[in-house]
């Protein structure tokens, strides 16, 4: 990808999120705004790939936790059904039976 449309990219971000903030003025308490502004300012600075690499962490912590929570949920069940429910889970958006 270009370095132009990963710009462009980031700008639909940025606004998409400041557009969003924008919507829940009013909603929430002054000190929740003003730490949504901060990281929204934070966001905005940070390059492509920093975001990137945030994204990928946060989906690697989802995975985490969600293998935990069908641990507890299901203790009889393999590592092969786990890591198989897993891939579902995440391919497809869909927890269900």
């Amino acid at each position: 990808m270009s370095q132009n449309k990963m710009s462009e990219q980031n700008q639909k971000i940025s606004t998409g999120l400041a557009k969003k903030s924008a919507n829940d003025q009013g909603r929430q308490p002054a000190h929740i705004q003003e730490a949504e502004r901060i990281q929204q300012e934070l966001i905005r600075k940070m390059s492509p790939a920093r975001r990137l690499e945030i994204a990928r962490e946060m989906y690697e912590t989802a995975w985490k936790i969600k293998e935990g929570g069908l641990r507890a949920q299901h203790p009889d069940w393999s590592e092969s059904e786990i890591a198989a429910k897993l891939r579902r889970i995440f391919i497809t958006g869909y927890a269900g039976a």
